[in-house]
């Protein structure tokens, strides 16, 4: 008789989102953790338990919790920004958006190409993208959260009844797939 195994879901551990969250250290953290180990041995001993793995089911006990000990909110000064699109460019600065634009297009490159595709696939269409045309894409997305729709379909609609020329203004819904 084959045994039949329980699948336990992540979040069952935790209360809500930021208590799993907050055990993560960021990249910077991490790397200088990394690099400063073999100067403090001391430290070694006192995060030796946090790096052991242990699976977590019913029969066990989940690992012991750290209390969070950064300072919480936003560190740039947000008092005198007035326009929502100041606020969009404190999160997704130039240097995050070119991160974004390179890892898309290697993907693309990487990915469209791997399997044989339809003489008429849209994908034949790709071309690189840049900055200024994923501005545009979240943008895209951003109106798609204030002007919801049953499908993604409907945003570039030509019907009358239910038409918003605005998304097609902004880019073609073949462009938008394609990102």
């Amino acid at each position: 008789m084959a045994q039949k195994r329980k699948l336990h879901n992540y979040d069952d551990v935790y209360d809500c989102d930021t208590e799993s969250l907050s055990s993560f250290v960021s990249d910077e953290d991490f790397v200088h953790s990394i690099s400063s180990s073999e100067d403090d041995s001391s430290d070694e001993e006192d995060f030796s338990c946090v790096r052991q793995w242990c699976k977590i089911n019913s029969s066990s006990h989940a690992p012991s919790r750290f209390s969070f000990t950064g300072d919480v909110g936003m560190k740039a000064c947000v008092t005198n920004i007035s326009d929502p699109l100041e606020y969009f460019e404190l999160f997704f600065t130039d240097e995050i958006l070119n991160h974004i634009v390179t890892e898309t297009n290697i993907f693309a490159d990487e990915n469209l190409n791997k399997f044989k595709r339809k003489e008429h696939s849209r994908t034949h269409h790709w071309s690189e993208t840049d900055a200024n045309e994923l501005r545009v894409f979240f943008a895209t997305l951003i109106l798609q959260g204030i002007i919801t729709k049953p499908t993604v379909r409907m945003y570039w609609s030509k019907r009358k009844l239910i038409e918003t020329p605005s998304f097609s203004n902004l880019m073609s819904s073949r462009r938008f797939d394609l990102i």
